[in-house]
């Protein structure tokens, strides 16, 4: 039946799958903060789960790396999502918002065409003001779900630029619905939008393409140096 929806993004979750998702949550790579010259680069893994602790820890890391460059990187900051391929958005959403900020930042539109917002949610010693600061987003076929959902909520943010490759396509939102044995159905029941209400079902376009063989992060940074300040 799944394979027959075609949606490419709604699956079954085992018992033992379920259980792990909703008690951990383990980020799919080590997140990468650094800076490099006087630009910001940080490298955004996704999280798989939703165990309270685990992704409260996943945001305050992902804060601090920001907080820890904010001085230094004077001419922006660069944020790779290239290699994300989603799981939980929220304490990623919730990490960045030093850069997002508070009020509207996207949603999800569900079949009737309700609109359900973004919520800010400020992690403890994660308030610093970087709306200002220009950001380059780095996004590609490696950039899936949820992943879609934080490139998502950069778009029409003021003095921010996408490069790289389309993303994977999967811009949707999935609702767990438990089965009797404990495993869940992951339902695709709403589609992302951004901060204008538009929507990308077949995934982000970046403004900047990268071929194969060019530097992405040297694009993205000779952008960022070039902006008049």
């Amino acid at each position: 039946m799944l394979a027959k929806l075609g949606d490419r993004h709604s699956s079954l979750m085992t018992t033992s799958g379920v259980k792990q998702y909703r008690t951990d949550a383990r980020p799919t790579q080590e997140l990468e903060a650094k800076v490099l010259g006087e630009i910001g680069y940080l490298r955004l893994p996704g999280l798989m789960g939703k165990g309270p602790a685990a992704a409260r820890a996943f945001s305050a890391r992902v804060c601090r790396g920001l907080k820890d460059m904010a001085g230094k990187a004077s001419s922006g900051m660069i944020l790779d999502l290239r290699q994300n391929p989603g799981g939980n958005m929220w304490p990623m959403m919730n990490g960045l918002f030093p850069l997002l900020g508070s009020g509207d930042i996207g949603a999800f539109r569900d079949a009737d065409g309700a609109l359900i917002p973004w919520k800010d949610r400020i992690v403890a010693s994660c308030s610093d003001d970087m709306t200002a600061m220009p950001v380059a987003v780095l996004i590609g076929r490696g950039t899936v779900s949820s992943g879609e959902a934080v490139a998502t909520a950069f778009k029409g943010r003021p003095g921010t630029r996408f490069f790289g490759k389309p993303s994977a396509g999967l811009s949707t939102g999935n609702r767990i619905s438990p089965l009797p044995d404990g495993s869940g159905l992951l339902l695709t029941s709403t589609v992302d939008v951004d901060r204008t209400g538009q929507a990308f079902p077949s995934g982000l376009t970046p403004d900047v393409l990268i071929d194969a063989g060019q530097d992405a992060i040297a694009i993205a940074s000779a952008w960022l140096r070039s902006i008049d300040r």
